[in-house]
C-alpha cells in the first residue's frame, strides 16, 4: 500500500493508521513538499524510521502529488493500492491516474490533526 501525505508533523494518528496497515500489509509512505512546512521531507523520514525502522519504506516526492501527470506516475514506488485517510483530493487524483484507491478512517484522538498541532507550535513560538 502506498500512503501519501505531507506529514507536517507526523503524528500519533499517522502512527495508528501506519500501525494498523502494517497488520495487514507492506507500506510505502509517499512524503509530499507540499505546504505548510515546519520540517523537510527528511527529517519526516526520519521520525517514521524512528517509530519503524525498515517496516515501512520511504518515497520522498519531488513535487506535490496531486499535480503529478500519468508521465509522473511511472517514477512512483510500485505498489497495489493508493490508500488516503480522508483526503479527496488524493483519492480523485489516484482515481483519475487509474490507480486502485481506498479510503481509510482517520483516527480520532489527541494529536490526531496537523492543523492542530501546526497551531500549537506557532502559538508556541509567538510566547517566547
Amino acid at each position: 500500500m502506498f500512503f501519501p501525505g505531507k506529514f507536517q508533523p507526523p503524528h500519533i494518528g499517522h502512527v495508528i493508521t501506519i500501525s494498523k496497515l502494517l497488520k495487514k500489509y507492506e507500506v510505502i509512505i509517499g512524503i509530499s513538499p507540499d505546504s505548510p512546512r515546519v520540517m523537510t521531507q527528511k527529517d519526516v523520514v526520519k521520525t517514521f524510521k524512528k517509530i519503524f525502522g525498515d517496516r515501512v519504506d520511504y518515497f520522498i516526492f519531488s513535487k506535490i502529488l496531486t499535480n503529478m501527470t500519468k508521465g509522473d506516475v511511472a517514477c512512483l514506488p510500485k505498489f497495489d493500492i493508493l490508500i488516503s485517510a480522508g483526503n479527496d483530493a488524493v483519492l480523485s487524483w489516484g482515481k483519475k491516474m487509474g490507480l486502485k484507491t481506498k479510503n481509510i478512517p482517520r483516527a480520532k484522538c489527541i494529536g490526531a490533526s496537523g492543523s492542530e498541532l501546526r497551531r500549537l507550535m506557532n502559538e508556541r513560538k509567538g510566547s517566547r
